[in-house]
């Protein structure tokens, strides 16, 4: 995900889970095959506060 917002910094949270619902067929945390815009917000929030990811402009849907 990280990558995905830094090459493209205009992604919605709503493109970025249907990215990993359609085109990456990644499952969620739940294991789920659909993503929310909601989840994909708390995984970038949780990895963000792990220090997993550093991403340094966040678009303001992102933003806590």
């Amino acid at each position: 995900m990280a990558d995905k917002i830094n090459n493209n910094p205009d992604a919605t949270l709503r493109s970025i889970a249907n990215w990993l619902s359609k085109d990456l067929r990644e499952p969620t945390p739940r294991g789920g095959t659909q993503w929310s815009p909601e989840g994909v917000r708390r995984v970038i929030s949780q990895a963000r506060n792990l220090g997993l990811i550093v991403v340094p402009k966040l678009p303001s849907a992102i933003s806590p």
